[in-house]
């Protein structure tokens, strides 16, 4: 009996176990309607001095005065920051996806994707760990189990719960998973990995697979630039240049680096001189020229080229990359309008079908913006005569949020 005890609480069983729960619980979250339910705990506020705090953080912040307390004495400068590149990830990840769902940092349902992942990886670091593994081998195992069960629970999810496939929700369980890595290999392990010599170059392709501080680097380039296109090309039209984008650009700058160090480098870097000379030229030429069309997937915004992503520009004139889609649902819209001050500019394609959820009917038309207290003018227009009436507006002083369907 006790064997058996024991056999159950073996590290591989637990696992296992946590494996299994990894795909579970999505299903079991949508069936029983406990995902409102965790979404309401992140609404839960308790009143200090006449303040509404949040719950969620209020914890959060409890638990790691009560661990530094603890662990005082296991406190070194490499955990130290080891914690603050954790905190930075947690950060990168929020910053890059569900854009439009405007969640507060602390949101249980914001962060479970990266808190799940992370788990799984310390599981499993434990449980290679006590078979002797090196690190390059817990790292790749980590790494490739992990997209292997979130692919699969993205699946499966599409005939039990009538979901859609969502190569987004994969990009941040393996950016989840970077965190557990990073937790495991500095914190736990006070950095021992990077003691020493290290280098992120080898001669031999095979070579990158056995050094882990190489390995932990290139791993980490790939999840964080998947994360980067899948957040924005979601929808499962965009899955081929979803996976294609980040595929490409991660194989350009392994090259880039891979072949530096051999005497080719010096066409590498005329070939890298040149391309940055063309964008300084780019800069000098059009930064003031606003947005600039060069065809139905390029256009130039301040100089800087952006092809085939939509994009969001700020009333300050700053911008980001945004989902790519035609359609604006509720939420959506609602963020827009927090975003947005006086006018509203829908660049919806070359063939203005973009748009929709708004009124694409009417090219001008007035809504309350409840967030600004304000009226605000909503202009829906092919790219082209977009890009000329924000140009006209900007020239004029207006505060213009413009969103760019890129065809």
């Amino acid at each position: 009996m006790i064997a058996d005890k024991y056999y159950l609480l073996s590290r591989g069983k637990q696992r296992l176990f946590y494996s299994l729960l990894l795909i579970a619980t999505p299903f079991l979250l949508l069936q029983n309607y406990l995902q409102s339910f965790i979404g309401k705990l992140s609404d839960i506020n308790i009143t200090l001095f006449e303040k509404d705090i949040p719950v969620i953080p209020l914890f959060a912040l409890l638990l790691v005065l009560f661990l530094t307390v603890w662990w005082r004495k296991k406190i070194t400068r490499t955990r130290v920051v080891g914690w603050v590149v954790v905190v930075i990830m947690f950060w990168l990840g929020q910053h890059l996806t569900d854009f439009y769902f405007h969640h507060r940092f602390y949101d249980l349902q914001y962060n479970w994707h990266y808190l799940a992942y992370a788990t799984f990886a310390f599981l499993n670091y434990r449980f290679l760990k006590e078979k002797g593994a090196k690190r390059s081998k817990v790292l790749l195992s980590t790494f490739i189990s992990a997209l292997i069960i979130s692919t699969f629970d993205e699946m499966i999810q599409i005939p039990l719960s009538n979901r859609v496939f969502d190569l987004g929700d994969v990009s941040k369980d393996l950016w989840g998973t970077m965190i557990g890595l990073v937790f495991v290999f500095v914190i736990i392990e006070n950095g021992k990995m990077f003691s020493g010599s290290w280098k992120i170059r080898y001669p031999k392709l095979k070579d990158y697979l056995s050094d882990a501080v190489a390995l932990f680097f290139y791993l980490t380039l790939f999840a964080l630039l998947f994360m980067a296109f899948t957040s924005v090309l979601s929808d499962t039209r965009y899955i081929f240049q979803a996976v294609a984008f980040p595929v490409a650009l991660f194989l350009v700058f392994f090259l880039l680096i891979h072949l530096s160090q051999f005497k080719v480098r010096w066409a590498l870097w005329i070939l890298i001189a040149a391309l940055l000379g063309g964008l300084v030229t780019l800069q000098v030429k059009y930064h003031s020229k606003g947005v600039v069309a060069i065809n139905n997937y390029l256009f130039l915004y301040k100089g800087v080229p952006i092809y085939y992503l939509d994009i969001l520009i700020y009333p300050n004139q700053t911008f980001r990359p945004v989902d790519k889609k035609d359609f604006f649902n509720q939420r959506d819209k609602k963020t827009i309008k927090k975003l947005s001050d006086n006018i509203l500019l829908i660049a919806a394609g070359s063939k203005r079908d973009g748009g929709k959820g708004f009124d694409p009917d009417k090219i001008s038309y007035f809504v309350y913006n409840e967030f600004r207290q304000k009226g605000m003018q909503i202009i829906i227009l092919d790219n082209k005569s977009a890009f000329e009436q924000y140009n006209r507006l900007m020239s004029e002083g207006k505060q213009v949020t413009m969103i760019v369907k890129n065809d």
